[in-house]
């Protein structure tokens, strides 16, 4: 039988001790809060609490120092703050961050760096075992090695082929070869023959010759240092009896090579040596023009035809060209005289005359300083250097050889004015034709000083320094054939 609810309703409610001093607020709120709605027939204990159920209950007189549960939580967070600070540091343990007083832990390249050396790396010697593994790990050790064998077959038809690669470049020597001293020629001009003759190619290409036509003929000329006389004898030779004609290029090209030939033919003077012992040849020039190269090349053609050389390094400022005289000396077999670096280049150029004198040598090469042409106290000494040989000879020197450089284009034209008014020059020899395309520049200066030229140089070889062809440079300028 269930039992008669409102019988038990007042034994529970006086249990709960209703009329206490805490019944009034604890549980009116409570009452309020926790109401559910009832079951249909029982309505009358949806206003009491479950049996044995905690009844939670505000105290509104309760300060905070009166919550104990207050001072055990802090008393619980010292005690494991403590127990974290003498907790051990573990080396594969999380990441963490130290407490205060505790040494901070490195890792990365600062632990390398700052721990190097150290004996708290006493774990280091593990990973030296690991690194023994590999070696011991060679059970690779591939003994069917000679599967690798067969394809050694296969390369044997792989050599036959570099074999075949081999003569190719045969033939690329067999051309320099065939085309002797014009096909060198023709190769070293060939920046200042490519620049002239594509400029007349574009200008004279399916066009009629009128002004416009010779005025880009008369710039193309121009730039190419051809000089001014050259280039109006050329636009002449070009206009007679073709205005307003078609003209090819070819026929251009030829024109240009048959004036420039009539410009360099009356000063195509092979150098000679001369019978006077000694035959003194003084070589001048600006610094880096190729003096000394120059000298050297001269020495080892003068060897080849017989005579005893001897060299005279005057250039005595600068060690290199005292080193590079003594090379070639020791190359051609010649007999160097050289004093220290800063010594007096005149008196030299004196004890080198009278050496060559007493010696009985047939000729003798002095080298001088590089010296610009404006710098008056150097061309000043070059002088007194011409003044000290004829105090032994008064005909010496016997020939005075200014080397040019091509590529310092107009520059060489004033060169060629200062060193033949102070040094008397007699010859003129060009070198560095094959790297520039201002070749042009020893037509201006031959039209100008009508100085002999004696050889002109297109490369490194001694075989480069060859004596002047004026037909051959005209052509060779004017992309013609020989």
């Amino acid at each position: 039988m269930r039992p008669d609810l409102s019988a038990c309703l007042p034994l529970l409610g006086e249990t709960r001790h209703a009329g206490g001093a805490h019944a009034a607020t604890g549980e009116a709120n409570y009452s309020g809060a926790c109401q559910t709605p009832a079951r249909e027939g029982q309505g009358a204990a949806r206003h009491l609490p479950r049996p044995g159920s905690r009844r939670l209950a505000l105290h509104p007189h309760r300060d905070r120092e009166h919550r104990p549960h207050r001072a055990f939580r802090r008393r619980q967070i010292r005690a494991t703050h403590e127990r974290r600070r003498h907790r051990p540091r573990h080396r594969d343990g999380p990441r963490r961050r130290p407490s205060r007083g505790e040494p901070r832990r490195m890792s990365g390249f600062f632990k390398k760096l700052f721990t190097r050396g150290s004996s708290r790396e006493d774990p280091a010697p593990p990973p030296a075992p690991e690194a023994e593994i590999p070696p011991p790990a060679t059970e690779i050790v591939s003994s069917p090695d000679p599967e690798p064998a067969p394809p050694a077959p296969d390369l044997v038809p792989v050599a036959p082929e570099h074999v075949a690669l081999q003569p190719e470049p045969e033939p690329e020597v067999a051309p320099q070869q065939r085309g002797g001293w014009f096909g060198r020629l023709t190769e070293g001009l060939a920046k200042s023959s490519r620049s002239l003759t594509g400029s007349i190619t574009s200008i004279f290409t399916k066009r009629k010759l009128d002004a416009a036509t010779l005025g880009e003929l008369e710039d193309a000329l121009i730039q190419a240092d051809l000089g001014v006389a050259t280039t109006a004898r050329i636009i002449s030779a070009v206009s007679a009896g073709r205005y307003d004609k078609e003209i090819e290029p070819e026929e251009v090209k030829a024109i240009l090579a048959g004036e420039v030939a009539k410009v360099l033919k009356p000063v195509e003077v092979p150098f000679s040596f001369g019978t006077q012992k000694p035959f003194v040849i003084l070589v001048v020039g600006v610094n880096g023009a190729g003096k000394t190269t120059t000298i050297g090349k001269l020495g080892a053609i003068a060897t080849r035809e017989g005579h005893s050389v001897m060299l005279a390094a005057c250039d005595t400022f600068r060690a290199a060209a005292i080193e590079q005289l003594t090379v070639w000396g020791k190359r051609i077999g010649a007999k160097v005289i050289s004093r220290p670096t800063g010594a007096d280049a005149a008196g030299l150029a004196f004890d080198a005359m009278k050496e060559a004198q007493d010696s009985r040598t047939d000729i003798l090469f002095i080298d001088t300083a590089g010296r610009l042409q404006n710098k008056a106290n150097l061309m000043a000494e070059l002088d007194k250097v011409v003044r000290v040989i004829k105090k032994q000879d008064e005909t010496a020197p016997h020939a005075v050889l200014l080397v040019l450089d091509a590529t310092t284009g107009q520059n060489a034209i004033s060169q060629a004015d200062v060193f033949t008014r102070v040094a008397g020059v007699t010859g003129l020899i060009m070198t560095k034709l094959d790297g520039t395309a201002r070749g042009g520049i020893l037509v201006a200066i031959a039209e100008r000083f009508k100085l002999p030229i004696h050889a002109i140089g297109v490369g490194e070889q001694i075989e480069d320094l060859q004596p002047f062809d004026a037909d051959a440079f005209s052509r060779a300028i004017a992309g013609l054939a020989e």
